[in-house]
């Protein structure tokens, strides 16, 4: 007998975004180490066109998935702006980042496709108007990222309920 768990779906949808959100400080570290730019138009137009085409074979609308992960990349690139900034005042420690093409990038595009996937098994549970206290707690609870504020973190909740409710 299965054990009934409020908001499972959508505790597991806010830590797949929280894990791929904190993937932002290595990916910063990387691109800083490498001399690359924080923006690459390309990548993220290629990874849009990617959900378009997950979105419709999940039955989610494409432009509500899309706006939802291009917030997260938004947000994604205001991450690593504020950790550029945060280590020119702090000392951090010297290693290696992980490699941006090899390990970063597969695990973001991994989590991309996880994150909609995940919408679609929540979708009752995000678009539930008696659940909405109880969401934005478990939200609040589980979305620890730094460098994003209260606004940011509220900004994508309602996004992803959006994308839920289309």
């Amino acid at each position: 007998m299965a054990i009934n768990q409020p908001l499972m779906q959508s505790k597991q949808l806010f830590l797949l975004v929280a894990e791929r959100l904190c993937l932002m400080q290595e990916v910063a570290h990387y691109k800083v180490v490498h001399h690359l730019p924080l923006y690459v138009p390309e990548v993220e137009s290629k990874l849009l066109a990617q959900v378009v085409t997950l979105a419709n074979s999940l039955g989610l609308s494409a432009s509500h998935a899309q706006a939802t992960i291009a917030l997260q990349m938004r947000f994604a690139r205001v991450i690593q702006q504020q950790w550029c900034e945060h280590k020119e005042r702090t000392v951090l420690p010297a290693y290696e980042p992980k490699d941006l093409e090899r390990v970063l990038r597969p695990q973001l595009n991994r989590l991309t496709e996880e994150i909609l996937m995940q919408i679609a098994k929540a979708k009752s549970e995000l678009a539930d108007p008696t659940q909405a206290e109880s969401l934005r707690a478990e939200y609040q609870q589980q979305l620890q990222v730094p460098f994003l504020s209260e606004q940011q973190k509220w900004a994508l909740l309602e996004s992803l309920i959006a994308a839920a409710k289309s």
